[in-house]
């Protein structure tokens, strides 16, 4: 029974959360846009476009109408768009000029950040102490590449929001383990919040609840809650397969599958961790993320070490720290080579995903009650003094510092920092400063990291160059090119060029005077002709599978133009024409799959007849409470 006064507890921990996510976005709020890794490129204007179409009354915008120069982009046919969703609704709050949503977005990132906080907390609040949840849910807020790599550095929008459903889908499987009938129903929706969230975020979660659920379940119960697990994961991907279907199956129209020579750059084995393989402009970003990997690894280490208390808890996040971490490094390249669906994730750092959750239960776990013995502040400013100074040697190869810091060199500077905090747990110790080397040793390197990626937010900041011109024309990412656009025309000049010299202010390039637009909505364009004669019309949207052109219920030709544009072929005549993009097959598939899912859903969830049910309560075992 929850009392007022835990009650009370939590609502204070959850509004602590709540301010430090704010505290910690308002760098980002007070600066305005950056130049982070994906933002200008691809998530400022895919917001922008995703909302202006949502809030006109597209329920799924797809197809973004004003991107590259105007001539649309399939985008959402293929990138994930749970995450626009809510920064959609953020628009409404906007209360100052936003002419380029950004406020919109950063909201949406703030809310997110929150959100991941409150997750964790609610999660761990089921397995530990409050005190510990709040320390644990924290500690997932601001872990280094949640958010100094994640937000402030690349700005990978969508893997940013899938840090909200991890311990989303890990507290309703500790439900299902304990034995509630309808944790099915919660790991059902938070699964499908995750898959249209970040697809390869999923792909790399997928076996960690699964395993969970395996590790935890009593063993009479294990195999009824392995198979009321695998149905909710069935019923997941049903119900997220509106997105996933099409995305999966259209790739042939795009550069993704269809030129694969254009994204050499993301293959995995280029991206292991400390490969040595040039990026240019990413140097700092790439030395910051190889030593805070390396150094997240030793905190869980550290943290399994103070923590065996709970020794089944502790053994089974210890095991997934340390398999997510192996998975970055080269010397997991066989299973990749085997697990070839894997590859589609190109980053292997993207394990960090994986690697955070597990360090933040591992933290928790190790977490005791909070006491103050003497000399408590003394203790806390040489903590903080010493982990200063090892932060100062962490940011020497983000600065670009006395050496041109190879693989090599980053490595010894890593374990150079690591064997540093253990030599100062030592002396701090023989001095009794300190009574529990490994817990100073842990602190040590956790403020140095903390420090050290306070400078990577810091750095992250800078402006772009000509902000206007970068999102005059909205370039769509290279991946998202149909194949029917030449390479050489799709760069932001050559679109610029094209829209200006062929059409300049019309929306056809020939008789431009003949032609009247009725209308031009997403997917919907509208034409009132006049022709002499019959004419192939070249219109200002890029070709897509899908697109057709009628005339008083007769159905024209339509064709890809040299330059990848949509052509009609129109007859001669004051004719009214109207031009869809219609529902890919594809699409209708998959939007069937998620209605009959959905159906499956409610069943289930106003199913009571408990001689149906699949599961019995069991009783909490002692390992999933640790008080």
């Amino acid at each position: 029974m929850i009392t007022r006064s835990s009650k009370s507890i939590t609502h204070v921990h959850l509004f602590a959360i709540a301010i430090v996510a704010l505290l910690v976005m308002i760098p980002i709020f007070a600066y305005g846009i950056y130049d982070a890794h994906d933002l200008p490129n691809y998530h400022l204007r895919w917001a922008k476009q995703f909302s202006d179409q949502f809030w006109a009354g597209e329920l799924y915008p797809r197809w973004l109408l004003n991107l590259n120069a105007g001539m649309g982009s399939p985008t959402f046919f293929f990138y994930s768009s749970m995450p626009y969703y809510f920064t959609s609704l953020m628009r409404p709050l906007v209360w100052m000029a936003d002419p380029y949503d950004w406020h919109q977005l950063s909201f949406g990132a703030a809310l997110a950040l929150m959100a991941s906080g409150i997750t964790a907390y609610l999660w761990l609040r089921s397995l530990v102490s409050p005190t510990a949840a709040l320390i644990g849910s924290l500690f997932y807020l601001v872990a280094p590449y949640h958010l100094a790599i994640d937000l402030y550095a690349r700005f990978a929008y969508a893997e940013f929001w899938s840090f909200v459903w991890f311990p989303l889908i890990l507290y309703f499987a500790q439900r299902l383990v304990e034995g509630r009938k309808k944790a099915v129903v919660g790991i059902a929706i938070a699964q499908t919040f995750l898959i249209m969230t970040h697809l390869p975020s999923f792909l790399i979660f997928t076996p960690v609840p699964f395993l969970y659920v395996l590790w935890f379940s009593d063993t009479k119960q294990r195999w009824r809650n392995a198979i009321a697990y695998s149905l909710a994961f069935m019923l997941a991907v049903g119900l997220a397969a509106v997105y996933w279907f099409p995305a999966m199956t259209t790739k042939e129209f795009i550069v993704l599958k269809a030129d694969p020579t254009q994204y050499e750059f993301f293959h995995y084995e280029d991206n292991f961790l400390f490969s040595g393989v040039f990026r240019k402009n990413l140097g700092t970003y790439l030395a910051f993320l190889e030593i805070s990997t390396v150094l997240t690894i030793v905190l869980a280490v550290l943290s399994y070490v103070i923590g065996r208390r709970t020794a089944k808890s502790s053994l089974f996040w210890i095991v997934i720290a340390l398999s997510a971490g192996a998975m970055m490094f080269s010397i997991s390249n066989p299973i990749w080579q085997i697990l070839r669906p894997l590859q589609t994730i190109e980053l292997p750092s993207r394990f960090n995903l994986v690697l955070t959750i597990a360090l933040t239960a591992l933290i928790a776990f190790a977490v005791k009650p909070i006491r103050f013995p003497q000399k408590t502040i003394l203790k806390l400013s040489v903590l903080l003094v010493v982990g200063t100074g090892l932060a100062v040697l962490l940011t020497l190869p983000i600065r670009g510092a006395w050496l041109t810091w190879t693989v090599s060199e980053k490595a010894w500077l890593t374990f150079i920092v690591v064997g540093l905090a253990i030599a100062f747990s030592f002396v701090l110790y023989s001095v009794r400063l300190t009574d529990h080397r490994v817990i100073t040793i842990s602190l040590l390197l956790a403020i140095a990291l903390m420090l050290s990626s306070g400078l990577v937010m810091k750095r992250s900041l800078y402006p772009i160059p000509d902000l206007n011109a970068e999102l005059e024309i909205k370039r769509d990412a290279v991946l998202h090119r149909p194949k029917w656009i030449p390479p050489a025309l799709y760069t932001t000049e050559a679109l610029k060029t094209l829209s200006n010299q062929k059409f300049g202010n019309n929306y056809t390039i020939e008789a431009q005077d003949q032609v009247k637009i009725t209308q031009w909505q997403p997917r919907n364009l509208g034409l009132q002709t006049n022709l002499s004669t019959e004419q192939w019309l070249t219109l200002k949207q890029f070709y897509y599978p899908g697109w057709t052109a009628t005339v008083e219920q007769t159905t024209l030709p339509v064709q890809a133009s040299p330059e990848g544009l949509l052509q009609v072929k129109v007859p001669a005549g004051n004719l009214s024409i109207a031009v869809e993009l219609k529902p890919l097959p594809q699409e209708q598939i998959g939007i069937w799959l998620s209605a009959i899912s959905s159906v499956l859903l409610s069943v289930l969830l106003f199913w009571r007849r408990s001689q149906s049910s699949l599961l019995k309560p069991v009783p909490i075992r002692s390992f999933t409470s640790v008080r």
